[in-house]
């Protein structure tokens, strides 16, 4: 397995930067008047697991502590996420529609080519969330071991450009997303607890 996450608690901005470039996932801090990225910008529960090379789950149950953003550089891949309560603000993608999160509805974002966006937030919002990115060399690796129509419209999603598909409420699909995030897990296998 690859890199693996979880902050508990209160976390900054900072620690979020230090993890993304850990990732070699570019994100950049939309600093506001009085702000810091080394203070505490949200409290709650981040998880970020590269479960094979080019597959990586990633949730969180956050409340933000002060107004604040990040900038994003999205790789080519296609994202599947869906929010399981609370709220966001729109991902704003540059030249494309902004992505709105509903409760409950799974969002498939495709991103063919790399692509600019930058999400805020505002003090008191809570969201929880879960999310799978699959990256193209997923998808290559498994290629000969699959019937090409199974793969062929997850790698649609992944023809340049940026594409979106709002899949109608999938109740399994929300259930397995909030057992995944309830998991006590968080350590590898064999490795003591504290």
């Amino acid at each position: 397995m690859g890199a693996s996450t979880a902050f508990v608690g209160d976390f900054s901005v900072s620690d979020l930067l230090r993890e993304a470039a850990e990732r070699a996932i570019t994100i950049e801090h939309k600093v506001l008047a009085g702000t810091s990225i080394e203070t505490p910008a949200m409290s709650g529960m981040l998880k970020a697991e590269e479960v094979q090379p080019g597959l990586l789950m990633s949730g969180y149950d956050i409340t933000y502590l002060k107004d604040s953003g990040l900038a994003i550089e999205i790789e080519p891949s296609l994202l599947c996420t869906v929010l399981l309560d609370g709220s966001t603000e729109p991902l704003q993608l540059q030249g494309h529609s902004s992505v709105a999160h509903r409760p409950g509805r799974i969002e498939v974002l495709g991103f063919g080519s790399r692509q600019a966006g930058e999400r805020v937030w505002f003090t008191g919002q809570r969201a929880r969330a879960f999310g799978i990115t699959v990256r193209p060399d997923f998808l290559d690796r498994f290629a000969s071991s699959v019937d090409n129509d199974s793969l062929s419209c997850l790698k649609d999603f992944l023809q340049p450009g940026f594409r979106r598909a709002t899949l109608p409420h999938l109740a399994r699909a929300v259930e397995i997303a909030n057992e995944v995030l309830d998991h006590p897990y968080e350590g590898k296998p064999g490795k003591a607890l504290p």
